[in-house]
């Protein structure tokens, strides 16, 4: 974390930003930040973003602007104004994307491997309940698997 954010302490949302009270309801700290400086709402289709990557810095001293892929945003310390399509790329350009998700067997709550996958494939003419028992599974995940639904690539999720 950048040690000059100004951190706000109240309350996180259930996502982590910080929320405050301002004109008697609840709203994210960040958003009243921005503008208490700008002196002026977000206007409709913009949002409020940080530069920082700090879900509850509040930082709004200084104006100026900033600037992702080549276009420029105004900015109050570290809150710019910016589009969820140009946050995502400032998240992109700093490497912050999530990762892919776990898929197949490493999964956490995967019940089949990919063995069982190629053994419920190679048993496709068979009844689905009859498969789902033999691996203690429900017929619709069989189902699933045999369409191609789930499990699309058993054997290359490296």
């Amino acid at each position: 974390m950048p040690t000059d954010c100004w951190i706000d302490r109240h309350a996180p949302s259930c996502r982590g930003y910080a929320r405050a009270s301002a004109a008697g309801r609840q709203r994210l700290a960040h958003i009243i930040a921005w503008e208490q400086a700008a002196g002026a709402p977000v206007p409709p289709g913009r949002i409020v973003c940080h530069s920082c990557d700090v879900r509850n810095c509040v930082r709004n001293d200084d104006a100026g602007t900033y600037e992702v892929d080549g276009v420029s945003y105004p900015r109050y310390g570290h809150l710019w104004l910016g589009t969820i399509a140009a946050n995502n790329r400032d998240r992109e350009a700093k490497n912050r994307t999530r990762l892919a998700p776990v898929r197949g067997e490493r999964h956490y709550a995967a019940k089949l491997t990919d063995a069982d996958v190629a053994r419920i494939r190679a048993r496709a003419g068979e009844p689905h309940l009859s498969i789902a028992r033999d691996f203690g599974v429900n017929s619709s995940t069989v189902r699933s698997i045999i369409l191609g639904h789930t499990w699309k690539q058993p054997t290359s999720w490296d």
